[in-house]
């Protein structure tokens, strides 16, 4: 698989931690009262945000960044070029490993990495990569999955 990946701007990062702390202000954590949001960029410029939605049943709630990314999906974006994760704690927020093996589908799709910018509202920031956090991720199987006809739609 090519390995290549764009470096978001920094006018890209500040329209996305903007984005994600609005969606991050709508989340529905009621049982952690952790609220995360999320801003993914599409490889065509687009913006998209999720938040955490949390349920009393344990495994139905959905992560800020797999919602973002279920709204690009939505809107027919496939590929992506970084994601920003924002949260009121000390430290940044990283994805789960759930999380990564989902942008790693989608890195597939798009055969280049996605950035992923982790923050808080303070301003502390770290950055990685979903190959960088998961290198053991599962790759899909390119012809059995046929993820090349999600390419174009961009």
């Amino acid at each position: 698989m090519v390995e290549k990946m764009n470096k978001t701007t920094i006018e890209e990062k500040e329209i996305m931690r903007l984005k994600a702390i609005k969606a991050m202000n709508y989340a529905f954590s009621v049982n952690s009262n952790h609220n995360i949001g999320a801003c993914i960029l599409t490889n065509n410029g687009n913006f998209y945000e999720g938040c955490n939605v949390e349920n009393s049943i344990s495994g139905l709630g959905n992560c800020a960044e797999r919602n973002a990314v279920n709204n690009a999906v939505a809107h027919g974006e496939y590929s992506f070029k970084s994601i920003l994760v924002i949260h009121d704690g000390k430290d940044p927020v990283y994805p789960c490993g759930m999380c990564l093996q989902y942008l790693l589908e989608f890195s597939q799709v798009s055969q280049s990495d996605i950035e992923i910018i982790m923050c808080n509202l303070d301003g502390k920031e770290q950055k990685s990569t979903v190959r960088k956090l998961l290198p053991h991720g599962y790759y899909t199987d390119e012809k059995s999955h046929n993820l090349s006809k999600f390419r174009g739609f961009d």
